[in-house]
């Protein structure tokens, strides 16, 4: 009982302020009403963008698998990204292009789609897979200077990616073309040491196994000769 004759003045005066500005009272209803609904018409119609945009993509890589339309699959995902450019589906639309552009050797159409996702969609979940792309696209090319730096990028910003393990090896393979087999094997036995994807590690032993004696016979070959060419001892 004391709870309620405490309670019983506060409750008439709220509601003798509420008498008192009645018309503020609805105003501030009818305006919470109204923002109400535009934040639920808002994220319906981005629920809806975001629909669309996916049926977009399906459309078009179902055309990619089809062959449809007489559009090349990736001039049509090219376009689905346009269209629903900085979605999540844009994204997507753009990282397939990409794939399908690569797939068809078409490199260097490939390596300029990998690097506008790059730019245009920097904090994606994938962007790891686009830098891989990217390198794998110059090294196709012949360009494993330019492909390198693309490769360590993602090793090293996203190695907990599942990607990384195929960055690193792919750095490993452009490591030993260059002609720098000692780096090339460091990073062979990192995969090995990291037992991450059995096919990457089963490639990587086998390229230990080949670069091993000759890395050993280079490194033997340069300490005998700094011990030749280094000073004799004074007397």
């Amino acid at each position: 009982m004391e709870q309620n004759v405490s309670e019983t003045p506060l409750l008439l005066h709220t509601w003798a302020w509420i008498e008192k500005n009645r018309k503020l009272v609805i105003i501030g209803v009818v305006a919470l009403g109204v923002i109400v609904a535009a934040v639920a018409y808002s994220n319906w119609a981005s629920r809806q963008k975001r629909i669309a945009a996916g049926q977009a993509v399906s459309q078009a890589a179902f055309a990619m698998e089809n062959r449809q339309n007489g559009q090349s699959p990736a001039q049509a995902l090219l376009q689905v990204a346009a269209a629903h450019s900085g979605s999540d589906a844009g994204a997507q639309a753009l990282l397939l292009a990409a794939n399908e552009q690569f797939n068809r050797s078409n490199y260097a159409e490939a390596h300029s789609t990998f690097e506008r996702f790059i730019s245009d969609y920097g904090t994606h979940r994938q962007i790891a897979q686009a830098l891989y792309g990217s390198g794998t696209a110059l090294a196709a090319q012949g360009k494993l200077d330019e492909a390198v730096p693309r490769y360590k990028e993602c090793v090293e910003r996203y190695s907990t990616s599942p990607i990384a393990v195929y960055a690193k090896f792919s750095l490993a393979r452009a490591y030993e073309k260059q002609g720098k087999s000692d780096l090339a094997l460091s990073l062979y036995q990192e995969i090995l040491r990291e037992g991450q994807g059995r096919s990457v590690m089963n490639e990587a032993a086998e390229r230990v196994e080949a670069l091993m004696p000759a890395v050993i016979s280079t490194t033997e070959a340069s300490t005998q000769a700094e011990t030749t060419n280094a000073p004799a001892a004074q007397p």
